[in-house]
């Protein structure tokens, strides 16, 4: 079940269906459908004319016309794995834009409702629809209808009928099924929802006495969540009470949004925010982004504290890449151990670049240097691992399981730091007298037989089994074996040996990014400072500047910070206007303008054959003349 926000054209997966995802991530379901959706959206050849027909839909900028063109595609295509989006795209254009068109509002909500599956969906699909009529312009719209059907969800809440789906959701996938505390915790958080669905439609019909105790059952269940915590301020505001107002404003503007079924709540209050805090500090809201810092680290506290390491020291600085979205719930866990192992490990030892993208919802931090590096891995889904230059079989998590990713992560980066490099790297760079960034790199390889050994020696794409585990599959194997027949055995005639593969022929660049750390922008996974995202790259994605083997190469460099930042806001902008996969949009805000003192240049030697990489190094860009990457970089607390 998926629903748009009230801005155009943008659409995301439910509350309720987040929700659900919580209590699967480990099981593995939420992988497989996660995968399954990126799978989707990963780019094509050619696309299918479903695809096309549902592109041009979604991105036609009149409503009336996109309506129109949606109802075709609706009616031409049927069986579209689309179909989904087409409808909610609908529904959502017809609240934002043509709210007095009753009867397609009606009809397009009957649609919604009847394509979701009997039982508990059905029952979260008419309380997101009630949500979005409630919330809809400034006083909401159809109340006496959002009513009815909030109140029928919530009358209908049977935790029966909600295992008989999940139960035939996991036989589906094929996916042990959860133990039932598990299950049970996250019926309790879908009934969350449905909840505050009614209590919102409450507050808007001005029934504050109904409401309340459905507030605070929302907010017993789900307090980090950005739509409970509006609604809790909307409720303090219509009672007079600002000063509860001011603090659940700012709870939501640092919750998280997994569903971002309001994505525009917080944009929505922002004035009121930030009127009620100027009220509360004598007219002034200077002091606002240092009370939302507290505010988040209050909402979120670290989950765990990783234990500091001696710095190894074996001169191979490893790369870890983290593909990773702002609207990717599963990324906050993979954001989260990204940040222990920064903090963990000195820049001697390891370095991270983050690269954003539009997976599953638009990102503001996404630029084409970062969608190019994933499309050289083939990264379709978020958050995704490479480690030097190896994509890693681990997935995400939501915050209280992030410490497992970290494990994971540590333990095959500690591996990596210690492998053997034949690659020297010195990296400076410094602001010129023009303002421009100024890069240069000294990079010292070694011999081509060498290399050659270095890309081809087997590399881990997945955490090292537990003994018992290696033990069960080790007799599962020899119980297979014992199944064969003996005369089929002997019958078998012998095996050709076949000529040894000819080792890749090494082709080594070095190549730069420009990177932004701890930038503030809270999305809708509700992480709020982001660590060493790519702002541009130097050469495109999957190339470099070219090295010689055995020899000292110089490389260097230029970004020109305005042009950069110039360049990012004309593309989200596009972006916004025209895209296939969301239809327009807008932006909660483009964070775009780079701070000088969070600047870092990463360097990085890479075989373009394998895209294995040798060697890392950063400077810092502050306003010194120069860096060099043994003392630049800031350690991480």
């Amino acid at each position: 079940m998926i629903l748009a926000t009230g801005v155009p054209g943008k659409f995301f997966q439910s509350s309720f269906a987040a929700r659900t995802a919580s209590a699967v991530v480990f099981s593995g379901l939420f992988v497989l459908t996660s995968l399954a959706a990126a799978a989707q959206a990963a780019p094509a050849m050619r696309k299918a004319a479903d695809e096309r027909a549902y592109a041009a839909a979604a991105a036609t900028a009149d409503p009336v016309q996109r309506v129109t063109a949606l109802d075709s595609f609706i009616k031409t295509y049927p069986k579209s794995h689309q179909i989904g989006r087409a409808r909610s795209l609908r529904l959502n254009t017809l609240i934002d834009y043509l709210p007095d068109h009753t009867d397609d509002l009606k009809r397009a909500e009957k649609d919604e409702i009847r394509s979701s599956d009997k039982g508990f969906e059905r029952l979260e699909s008419e309380a997101e629809i009630a949500e979005r009529y409630a919330e809809a312009g400034p006083n909401g719209i159809l109340l006496p209808e959002a009513e009815k059907l909030a109140t029928h969800a919530e009358h209908h809440l049977d935790e029966a009928t909600w295992d008989s789906g999940q139960t035939e959701l996991y036989k589906q996938f094929k996916v042990a099924l959860p133990q039932p505390d598990k299950l049970h915790q996250v019926y309790v958080e879908s009934t969350a929802n449905i909840y505050l669905a009614l209590a919102d439609v409450y507050i808007h019909e001005h029934k504050f006495a109904e409401a309340k105790p459905l507030l605070d059952k929302a907010y017993a269940i789900q307090p980090a969540d950005v739509a409970t915590n509006a609604i809790r301020a909307e409720y303090a505001l219509a009672n007079h009470d600002n000063s509860d107002a001011l603090t659940y404003f700012e709870r939501a503007a640092v919750a998280n949004d997994i569903s971002e079924l309001f994505s525009d709540l917080a944009k929505k209050y922002h004035a009121t925010l930030v009127q009620l805090y100027r009220d509360a500090n004598n007219g002034s809201d200077s002091g606002l982004d240092t009370a939302l810092d507290a505010r988040y680290n209050e909402v979120f506290p670290a989950p765990f504290t990783p234990e500091k390491v001696a710095p190894i020291h074996s001169g191979h600085v490893a790369l870890l890449e983290l593909f990773t979205g702002s609207g990717c719930p599963p990324c906050i866990g993979g954001d989260l151990a990204v940040d222990a192992l920064l903090a963990q490990y000195p820049r001697t030892d390891l370095i991270a670049l983050t690269f954003d993208e539009h997976v599953p919802r638009p990102d503001p931090l996404t630029n084409p240097d970062s969608v190019a590096r994933a499309e050289l891995f083939h990264a379709i889904h978020t958050p995704g691992f490479v480690l030097d230059g190896t994509p890693l079989s681990i997935y995400g998590s939501y915050r209280d399981h992030s410490k497992e990713v970290y494990a994971k992560l540590q333990t095959m980066t500690a591996t990596e730091i210690a492998a053997p490099s034949n690659v020297k790297l010195t990296l400076t760079a410094s602001f010129s007298m023009a303002g421009e960034i100024q890069v240069h790199a000294d990079v010292t390889t070694g011999m081509q037989e060498e290399t050659t050994k270095l890309i081809t020696e087997p590399k881990p794409t997945e955490p090292p089994k537990k003994p018992e585990e290696a033990k069960k599959e080790s007799d599962a194997a020899k119980k297979e074996d014992k199944k064969q027949k003996p005369a089929a055995a002997a019958a078998a005639a012998p095996a050709v040996a076949a000529a040894p593969p000819l080792p890749p022929v090494p082709h080594l660049v070095v190549n730069f990014a420009l990177v932004e750390d701890d930038i503030r922008y809270s999305g809708e996974n509700g992480i709020r400072f982001h660590r060493m995202v790519v702002r541009s790259l130097a050469k495109p994605a999957d190339t470099g500047f070219p090295l010689d083997f055995n020899k000292t190469t110089t490389a260097d460099a230029s970004f020109n910070m305005a042009a950069i930042s110039a360049k990012l806001h004309d593309y989200l902008v596009g972006y916004a206007q025209s895209n296939d996969k969301f239809g327009p949009l807008q932006w909660r805000s483009m964070p775009t303008t780079m701070n000088p003192q969070h600047l870092y240049v990463v360097a990085w030697v890479q075989d373009t054959t394998t895209n294995r990489v040798l060697q890392s190094a950063i400077a810092a860009i502050n306003g010194q003349s120069t860096n060099t990457s043994e003392t630049a970089y800031k350690e991480s607390n």
